[in-house]
């Protein structure tokens, strides 16, 4: 469909406010996080290889019903967005399309505090939400490291978490009910307002993390709970890696579940002293330490909190730590804002010289293991990366075995880039064999999406069937999570051939 004919539909849907086909709009709704970038430096076949061929801003359910029938009658891509702050690809447009920003759609629709939840729009950011849950003395937890930026509907769609996981639970946990457009253009609703169900197939779950695939989420219910009071923060150091992670999985064992546990490496601990006042830094190397826990506990008054800490500590001190730190409110909050942004931290160190290398810790993977697995994985990925003549960063939450791994310093060249995507696919290889996933937090996505068979074998067969059933024309989100086609973009012996 021509550009002009393609905006006067959308315009008659829409509103000629809410539409543009416009190459310098277009540009700003390519992707959704750097890996593409990056890749285009490499290799300009893909520069602006991946434009929408247009963006609508829905503002009501009414508009996306109408706008679904004409993708699906015209064979259009939709690509369904609200933050943006996916980390896997989600929002590349790999077969160009229309993006769908739902970012209009942010009212609050219900607060029910005695019953427990809440109905939103999916466009609602996660922050506003808790803002306005605050003087209830309720909160929706899961806390993603984007919760500045992040909205419901992408949270939902990518089955979002963070720090406070391994306490509260991920978004899944809190979704009660769904309403959703399907790709033949008729709208359900999944679940309703109640605490649990066990009244036929739970389908609202088959939408928590289908990352726009299977239809555009238009209405949201969530579970609330109320929100704690006080929180305390500590750090501790350890002269081994080994030790960190059995005293954090000694903890867990003896029933004592902080609201947030981090193991933090010795490259990410770099990283967030890099940003932090001299007073609040992390242990590191010049402390003998080369692993750090960050530990938050929470409760209904300073006492609780402290109590829970104390007991944390005594499991602790057995395991041989070095050096520990504790914070204030007031400092805690300061030091787990620098944590949600270590990437960015990262990307601000300033050695070695620019002109040299790309700095930054980059996001390659989120993958997850048992917890009593975690000093193995560390220990294999880091082989995996000496192999590939690569610099490994890591930091997570190691509470529920999430360890997020980064390079910390990358060589600007087609050859290191290449042996980058290696290394990650064979570090997924080996976090299945710890009987971890290849994702546990972030969503396949496109980056992912060539893994997902080593992890999935057969099953991922039947995930393909559900899509196919759902949407049989492959209009919701091509390209994503192995679900119809891998792109060749994707699979770096497709991106890089040896130097001659």
């Amino acid at each position: 469909m021509e550009k002009d004919e393609l905006y006067n539909n959308l315009s008659e849907i829409f509103g000629p406010e809410n539409v543009t086909v416009t190459f310098e709009d277009l540009i700003a709704y390519e992707g959704d996080d750097n890996r593409l970038r990056v890749l285009q430096v490499y290799l300009p076949e893909y520069q602006e290889k991946f434009l929408p061929n247009a963006v609508v801003l829905a503002e009501n359910k009414e508009q996306i019903v109408e706008l679904v029938n004409f993708a699906n009658k015209n064979n259009i891509p939709l690509i369904p967005r609200a933050g943006a702050s996916s980390l896997h690809g989600q929002l590349v447009p790999i077969k160009n399309g229309i993006i769908v920003d739902i970012t209009k759609m942010n009212k609050i629709l219900e607060i029910n505090n005695k019953a427990r939840y809440v109905i939103v729009q999916p466009g609602v950011l996660y922050k506003e939400l808790n803002k306005e849950l605050e003087p209830y003395g309720y909160w929706f937890p899961p806390d993603p490291g984007s919760s500045d930026i992040c909205r419901i509907g992408g949270m939902v769609g990518n089955n979002a978490s963070g720090v406070r996981a391994c306490k509260y639970g991920v978004t899944a946990d809190f979704v009660l009910g769904l309403e959703v457009v399907l790709p033949n253009g008729k709208v359900i609703r999944t679940g309703g307002k109640t605490l649990k169900s066990s009244s036929g197939l739970n389908l609202k779950h088959l939408f928590v993390g289908s990352e726009g695939t299977l239809g555009i989420i238009t209405e949201i219910i969530l579970r609330i709970d109320p929100k704690p009071s006080q929180e305390i923060s500590i750090v501790i150091g350890f002269q081994s890696l080994e030790d960190a992670c059995t005293a954090a999985s000694e903890i867990m064992g003896a029933g004592l579940i902080p609201a947030s546990m981090e193991l933090v490496g010795p490259m990410a601990t770099m990283a967030l002293n890099a940003l932090l006042p001299e007073e609040l830094k992390l242990p590191e190397k010049t402390d003998n330490v080369t692993s750090n826990l960050l530990i938050r506990t929470d409760g209904d008054s300073e006492r609780n909190a402290k109590e829970d800490m104390d007991r944390i500590i005594n499991v602790v001190d057995k395991f041989n730590p070095v050096k520990n730190k504790s914070y204030t409110q007031e400092e805690s909050d300061l030091v787990w804002k620098v944590r949600e942004d270590s990437t960015v931290a990262g990307r601000r160190m300033g050695t070695p010289p620019r002109e040299h290398y790309m700095t930054g810790s980059d996001v390659i993977g989120d993958f997850g293991v048992p917890i009593d697995q975690v000093p193995e994985f560390v220990k294999g990925t880091t082989e995996i990366c000496k192999k590939y003549r690569l610099l490994l960063s890591y930091i997570g939450h190691i509470s529920d075995g999430n360890i997020h791994l980064g390079f910390a310093y990358r060589r600007p060249d087609k050859r290191s880039a290449r042996n980058e995507a290696l290394a990650e696919r064979e570090m997924a290889e080996f976090v299945v064999k710890l009987g971890g996933t290849i994702s546990a937090e972030h969503g396949a996505g496109l980056w992912m999406s060539h893994l997902l068979s080593i992890e999935h074998g057969e099953s991922l067969e039947l995930m393909k069937a559900i899509k196919n059933l759902i949407d049989p024309n492959d209009i919701m989100n091509p390209g994503k999570m192995a679900l119809d086609f891998i792109p060749d973009i994707v699979d770096p012996l497709n991106w890089y051939k040896e130097e001659e």
